[in-house]
């Protein structure tokens, strides 16, 4: 059995708090999915000459 399909075994199990905490933590670590995006010069709109 894959790591993918303990964890599609779980939720059924889980209450709705333990859901809600599940999800959270697995966004939080997609979160850094792309690192840096917003730190690069002119990503946000600012002007790189200033």
């Amino acid at each position: 059995m894959t790591a993918l399909q303990e964890a599609e075994r779980l939720p059924p199990k889980l209450t709705r708090a333990e859901k809600t905490l599940l999800a959270q933590r697995l966004v939080s670590d997609l979160g850094d999915a792309f690192p840096g995006i917003e730190s690069r010069p002119g990503s946000c709109g600012e002007n790189e000459d200033v």
